[in-house]
């Protein structure tokens, strides 16, 4: 099988859906291409280096990668490109499946459009949530407008996706109903929901790097660790954890240790290192920087338990890989992903009372900690795997190929 997959901005680095699905359908035997553009996302995480890749064929991370020049780009987080020649590009591929990453982008409504005249199968795959599209930090007039926005692309622009794509999935609960609210009522059928997944292989835990990152810290085997890993923002929920900690009983407290992973601007960074200090959690906050996908497993195995209060992202998997116990705010998605296969301990949003009656439990309770970080990896390794998911893409598209592109 022929299988395009559309990523504006791709980041083999990050290790992400489109990456995962490329590498995995290219092992499987398919012939795989990726079509991008030669410029990486602005959002912190996306950018380590110069933003500007060169054009043309590329090997990326055992991944075949044709990257396009663009013309210009939205002036918007997401920096949406127009990418130059992506029809003659499609074109001569030919493809028997496209699957395009984003809900709706440019080369979302050019791909959809070229379908008319060159038979191939679309799946549009949606990873917007309302979560991740309007931030609690923003102000009530920008929220205004990005809502006026997106229900104005949804129901013009986005009719030519819902008129020609075959299949439009989501990676959760809340991308479902964002994708339901953005087309309009009416627009699009039932969305069938394909999660995230983790790479199992990779992450796995090591005894080895639990001691190796533990001695490089400077923390004893008497300190249960927390980690959380992401691009860390407000919308995170940092300041609950901390104020959940500073609630444990002195011994709990004094044996606990916050360690954060990811980008973070100097702002934010400064505001809780002062919030930890008013604490009294001034020596067991620790950060580090961005580390690629290969590094992380080696942190997460140093880990003792793993959270997420505030919006959740992929890495929640990947510490569930590593078979760390998962504490998150309850969502759908939370419920399916980690309550369903009693991987962790969930909490009401902004719950302070039981985020940390939740944390505690878990530093309380080596037992706890390990069934549920044996629940954890089990449900990495018999369902939120790349290999599965994978697989279930190309059977996705086989039933697409079988009735005949729409």
């Amino acid at each position: 099988m022929r299988i395009l997959h559309l990523s504006d901005q791709f980041h083999p680095w990050m290790g992400y859906q489109e990456t995962y699905l490329a590498r995995v359908q290219t092992q499987m035997g398919h012939n795989v291409l990726v079509i991008a553009s030669n410029r990486y996302g602005k959002r912190r995480g996306a950018s380590l280096r110069d933003r500007k890749t060169p054009s043309g064929l590329h090997q990326e991370s055992g991944i075949q990668v044709l990257r396009l020049p663009v013309r210009f780009e939205m002036p918007t987080e997401w920096a949406e490109p127009w990418l130059i020649a992506l029809e003659e590009a499609i074109r001569d591929f030919t493809p028997d499946i496209v699957h395009s990453h984003g809900i709706l982008s440019f080369s979302n409504i050019r791909t959809a459009k070229q379908k008319k005249s060159q038979e191939f199968g679309l799946v549009v795959d949606c990873h917007r949530a309302f979560f991740n599209t309007f931030h609690p930090y923003e102000s009530k007039l920008k929220q205004t407008l990005k809502r006026f926005y997106y229900l104005a692309a949804g129901r013009t622009f986005g009719r030519i996706i819902t008129t020609n794509a075959d299949e439009i999935v989501a990676i959760g609960e809340p991308e479902q109903s964002f994708a339901n609210w953005f087309f309009g009522p009416g627009r699009v059928g039932h969305i069938p929901i394909i999660p995230l997944g983790a790479d199992h292989e990779l992450f796995r835990f090591s005894l080895q790097s639990r001691h190796d990152i533990r001695s490089k810290m400077g923390w004893s085997n008497e300190n249960i660790v927390i980690g959380h890993a992401g691009n860390i923002t407000p919308s995170k929920d940092i300041e609950l954890a901390l104020q959940a900690v500073a609630c444990f009983p002195s011994a709990e407290k004094e044996r606990t240790i916050l360690h954060l992973i990811g980008n973070v601007s100097s702002p934010y960074q400064l505001h809780l290192e002062q919030l930890s200090r008013t604490l009294g959690l001034e020596s067991s906050v620790y950060f580090t920087n961005f580390v690629p996908t290969e590094e992380l497993s080696r942190y997460m195995s140093a880990w003792d338990i793993a959270a997420w209060p505030g919006d959740i992202s992929n890495t929640a998997l990947e510490a569930m890989a590593v078979g760390r116990p998962i504490i998150a705010s309850r969502t759908s998605y939370t419920e399916a992903i980690i309550d369903h296969f009693e991987a962790g301990l969930l909490f009401d949003r902004s719950d302070l009372v039981q985020l940390s009656s939740a944390l505690l439990s878990l530093v309380e309770s080596h037992d706890l900690r390990n069934r549920l970080g044996t629940n954890a990896r089990k449900a990495i390794e018999s369902r939120l795997n790349w290999k599965s998911i994978s697989k279930e893409f190309v059977d996705l598209y086989s039933q697409i190929l079988n009735r005949g592109p729409k």
